[in-house]
């Protein structure tokens, strides 16, 4: 057993402890200008090297005797041999490419560049930078034009409009915005609405039909009293949402639907006067816009089905 240890001992002093320290002395140097290869090249030996004696020195504790000698023999021969061979390696290189500069890698490095020779006489100083002009100023994008045209009037909407009540491009006036037609006697409006555009005509739309005309707006316009009368209805329904109906006498009545609220008194009862306003347009019912739906209607109000018993008729039309 004592010579096992002795042989231990002149493993790790003669032959490890040399091999090792030459191979940290290089390859602390490397740490500081060696290339990478030197580096990668010594740690691929205590990797090796480790894997190597491990099993090695085990068995030659196991074994002793012989088995110890041959494990010094080979730790030592393989640590000098590859530390001789990196070496031999790295003077090769340096003699093919004699001046050139150590291979470095990207990484940063908070070492300071050596400071430069002077130059025997100073450089020009450059010229001044001339400024750069100012970009141009780029014009702000139109806004995407909207479907309510600027200006008084009748206004078709800038749109596909179903029974386009008369010829007009879309956001062409058709009609001034107080026009008025006139039935039985009594005047109506034919827009009875503010900052909007007529988007819908009187007649059959996806094989129905379209009792009124409808009026877009998506500007905050109002509802007008078409003419001058007395408020039937102020109701709020599942599918007209906020209606009125208004009755002008002879027998002519005009609904108004989906509007957002109803104005200060407004209420079943109350006189309007032609353009009163009614109330916001809005999208209340079975609406998904904000429109007014207006309609003119006639007949005997008086039945079970009061303003639902009425026949519609196109005001464009009168």
């Amino acid at each position: 057993m004592k010579s096992l240890l002795r042989l231990l001992r002149r493993l790790v002093v003669m032959a490890v402890m040399p091999a090792i320290l030459l191979a940290a002395g290089w390859y602390g140097g490397t740490k500081y200008g060696a290339p990478p290869s030197v580096i990668n090249a010594v740690d691929t030996v205590f990797s090796k090297g480790r894997a190597l004696l491990t099993p090695i020195l085990g068995e030659a504790a196991r074994k002793g005797g012989e088995a110890a000698k041959t494990a010094a023999q080979q730790g030592g021969d393989y640590v000098v041999g590859t530390v001789e061979q990196m070496i031999k390696d790295y003077r090769e290189r340096e003699e093919q490419e004699p001046g050139a500069p150590a291979e470095q890698d990207n990484q940063p490095t908070d070492e300071m560049p050596a400071p430069e020779e002077p130059a025997s006489e100073p450089p020009a100083a450059a010229p001044a930078p001339k400024p750069e002009p100012e970009p141009a100023p780029q014009p702000k994008p139109a806004p995407s034009p909207a479907p309510i045209a600027s200006g008084d009037g009748i206004v078709l909407c800038k749109m596909r409009i179903s029974n386009q009540p008369r010829q007009g491009e879309p956001g062409s006036s058709i009609g001034a915005a107080d026009e008025t037609t006139t039935y039985k006697g009594v005047d109506l409006l034919l827009m009875p609405a503010t900052k909007a555009c007529l988007s819908s005509g009187y007649g059959y739309r996806n094989g129905k039909l379209h009792k009124g005309v409808d009026y877009f707006s998506d500007q905050g316009g109002d509802a007008l009293a078409g003419g001058a009368g007395t408020i039937v209805e102020a109701v709020s329904r599942a599918d007209y949402g906020n209606m009125i109906v208004i009755d002008h006498g002879n027998g002519v009545y005009t609904r108004y639907a989906h509007l957002a609220r109803f104005a200060s008194g407004v209420s079943a009862g109350a006189t309007v006067s032609m353009g009163q306003p009614l109330g916001p347009i809005g999208k209340s019912g079975a609406s998904s816009i904000v429109h007014l739906h207006y309609e003119v209607l006639t007949g005997d109000y008086e039945t079970r089905a009061k303003s639902f018993g009425l026949e519609a008729v196109d005001p464009f039309g009168l």
